[in-house]
């Protein structure tokens, strides 16, 4: 009496394997870029945050995020965003990367953005960049044309 399995069996049973692999992964990756935008709102919040201090303490805002974070400090708690702020209030569906370069010279509003830095959050297209207003205005730019979507 032969036991064990079959070529064709194990080929089968592979074959499945590779099926349900192709089917998850693309979806675990798209929930672990979900799920990673939380550390751009965690970092633009406190941002917002430390920017609201420096306003009471000197009577504008401030340009710099190291300003705020600490001495060369310009990305997200985690490392997935890079930080910016603009003096000058973004639309949604603004080219956040045109507003890299203050635009206004008044510094009594100011627009905290955040870029993605890492790997994964690059190939994030639905929210290729997460801002935040002075007045609490939240957009996002990307395939995503509600900003709730990114937020």
């Amino acid at each position: 009496m032969n036991r064990g399995y079959t070529l064709i069996e194990l080929l089968v049973v592979m074959m499945i394997i590779g099926i349900l692999t192709a089917i998850a992964f693309p979806a675990y990756n798209s929930y672990v870029r979900t799920a990673n935008r939380s550390d751009a709102h965690i970092a633009i919040q406190n941002v917002a945050v430390l920017q609201e201090r420096w306003m009471a303490q000197f009577n504008r805002y401030t340009d710099n995020v190291s300003d705020l974070l600490g001495s060369g400090v310009t990305s997200s708690a985690e490392g997935h965003y890079t930080l910016k702020v603009v003096h000058s209030q973004l639309a949604n569906g603004a080219d956040c990367a045109a507003a890299a370069t203050p635009t206004s010279p008044n510094r009594r509003q100011y627009t905290i953005i955040a870029t993605p830095l890492s790997t994964s959050q690059k190939a994030d297209s639905d929210c290729t960049c997460i801002f935040m207003t002075n007045v609490g205005f939240r957009g996002s730019t990307g395939s995503r044309t509600d900003p709730a979507d990114c937020w």
